[in-house]
């Protein structure tokens, strides 16, 4: 298992945005190059943005995922953008650093039991410095 050692944190929050970020140091022993991932979150009226930033020796693939709800319909999909529909409400994750595919994984809402459903997997392959970024908002 790769497990990171935090080693900063920060938040502050306007009338208009929250920001929060962290930081952490990978295990030498487990990922080569000791990445130190930075995931950076700001929530305004806008939307919800991710950053992640990771400083690193070499060349890795960074991929974030968002695990759907089976509930949860992809509508539209893109290298850039995925359209999401639950019900009558719709939100739209846009990519602006990295590449975005719909995956199919299953869904377990309790052990023994898999129901089928959908991740986005945004991916960027980083050669020592690179973020990869995306906003969720409500269409």
């Amino acid at each position: 298992m790769r497990s990171g050692r935090p080693f900063a944190s920060r938040g502050a929050a306007t009338r208009a945005i929250l920001k929060c970020a962290s930081a952490e140091k990978s295990s030498a022993s487990l990922v080569p190059g000791r990445p130190i991932h930075r995931r950076e979150l700001k929530l305004s009226a806008a939307g919800l943005e991710v950053i992640d930033q990771v400083l690193t020796r070499g060349s890795h693939r960074l991929v974030t995922r968002l695990h759907l709800h089976p509930q949860v319909d992809v509508v539209r999909s893109d290298a850039g953008s995925a359209t999401l529909r639950l019900s009558e409400r719709t939100i739209r994750v846009e990519v602006a650093q990295g590449s975005l595919i719909v995956e199919d994984y299953a869904f377990s809402r309790e052990f023994g039991l898999m129901e089928p459903a959908k991740v986005l997997s945004i991916n960027n392959l980083i050669d020592h410095s690179s973020r990869l970024s995306y906003r969720i908002t409500a269409v």
